[in-house]
């Protein structure tokens, strides 16, 4: 009976400081590795973020901001900002039309399905380019037609037309104003 218990005592050897402390940082080292894998596959696939460098959206969004957007909500509306791909450059331009509308100008602005387009939050008259798009444009199946806030010198679908919706990254959510960073 005295053999069983010597081989208890060897099993219940307690474990050296230097092996409990490599075998604490492993585990540290585990669980941040699981922490950055969940935190890069909820920001690669679920939300998405980016510095915005760009005048298009002033007043709204100001260089150097940091932007939120949600990638999986595929349904926009009038007002949103959508993220989008034009050219292989990340753009961001507010929604003012979406699938089955038809947006026109006249010498008091924008129509949008034949009703004046009232923007308060917009400190800019919404005019055509000269260059760009024929208008009126009908907004077709799974495109947005976008404008940026600043109207005047923004490039947005009065120069390149509608935005299909599989160029689009996703909606603005939220951002974190740059203050002189």
């Amino acid at each position: 009976m005295s053999a069983p218990a010597s081989e208890e005592a060897k099993e219940k050897k307690p474990r050296s400081a230097a092996a409990s402390l490599l075998s604490d940082i492993v585990a540290l080292a585990i669980k941040l590795a699981v922490i950055f894998v969940v935190f890069w596959l909820i920001f690669h696939y679920i939300f998405g973020y980016q510095r915005y460098l760009s005048s298009n959206m002033n007043p709204s969004l100001r260089d150097g901001d940091l932007v939120l957007y949600y990638r999986l909500d595929q349904k926009y509306s009038a007002g949103d900002i959508a993220v989008f791909s034009y050219h292989g450059r990340s753009l961001m331009a507010r929604v003012v039309a979406a699938e089955g509308d038809t947006v026109d100008f006249d010498e008091n602005g924008m129509l949008i399905n034949g009703a004046r387009v009232q923007e308060d939050d917009i400190p800019y008259e919404t005019t055509m380019f000269e260059e760009g798009v024929t208008f009126p444009v009908h907004v077709g199946i799974k495109q947005i037609f976008v404008l940026g806030d600043n109207r005047p010198h923004a490039t947005d679908s009065r120069v390149f037309g509608c935005v299909d919706l599989e160029d689009v990254e996703g909606k603005v959510i939220g951002l974190l104003r740059r203050r002189n960073l």
